[in-house]
């Protein structure tokens, strides 16, 4: 093997084991199940690795990492948010998207991909009813006539594209802040309402073990009343 080879051999181990180096910086002493959070941006490499075990991931992003595949990208059922601007990414890697069960993705950041050049490769991502917000900016695609409204068409469940609506109404960021905010106060109030109902189940209790007491006492009183009857009815 010559100099030359054994070289192009060892860069291209150091750029595989860069992504996994830069994950492994981040989780630290954490379970990847608790992750829900990961930020890879800039990370130099060609393709996804060493996301498999974060089942519980909501944002992922990874911009400007000189991906020129998705390939080895997982099933991130729980993923809300997806960045992966300003790559190599072409429409093949978008069908990629469409068998990973993204089923709760809600934005998804492609601009800067200047291989998505057609609208008939966005179409994969009509498999994904839950997709709110697309970026596009600077992708070929963009340059496509009547695109914005051809892309709103295709994919129904679309708000947002390029950072505005229908009407040009500009996307708010904090729009899915308050309905993360929403989803938490849900939560706290049937967590609320089980630790009243389990509050109130011990007050029945509690109220059932008191009259049974009135009760017992009640009886023996009676009995007594009972008794002294039956002694004076005797003595008379």
């Amino acid at each position: 093997m010559c100099i030359r080879d054994r070289y192009q051999r060892r860069v291209r181990g150091l750029i595989s084991g860069t992504m996994e180096a830069k994950i492994k910086d981040q989780l630290g002493d954490r379970d990847p199940e608790y992750v829900f959070q990961l930020m890879l941006d800039s990370t130099k490499c060609q393709k996804v690795e060493g996301l498999e075990p974060f089942k519980c991931l909501e944002i992922l992003s990874m911009n400007s990492c000189g991906l020129s595949s998705l390939s080895g990208f997982p099933k991130l059922e729980k993923l809300r948010e997806l960045n992966i601007a300003d790559n190599k990414l072409g429409g093949a890697d978008l069908k990629i998207l469409q068998a990973s069960d993204l089923h709760q993705l809600r934005r998804l950041v492609l601009a800067g991909n200047t291989n998505i050049k057609s609208l008939e490769e966005l179409e994969p991502l009509a498999s994904i009813p839950s997709l709110r917000s697309l970026d596009l900016y600077e992708c070929e695609v963009t340059k496509n006539e009547e695109y914005r409204e051809q892309v709103f068409t295709a994919l129904r469940s679309l708000v947002y594209l390029d950072g505005t609506d229908r009407d040009g109404n500009e996307e708010d960021d904090e729009e899915e802040e308050d309905e993360l905010e929403e989803e938490e106060d849900d939560l706290d109030e049937e967590e609320e309402s089980d630790l009243s109902g389990d509050e109130g189940a011990g007050q029945y209790e509690e109220d059932d073990e008191e009259d049974s007491e009135d009760e017992d006492v009640h009886g023996v009183k009676r009995k007594r009343e009972d008794e002294d009857d039956e002694e004076e009815s005797e003595e008379e």
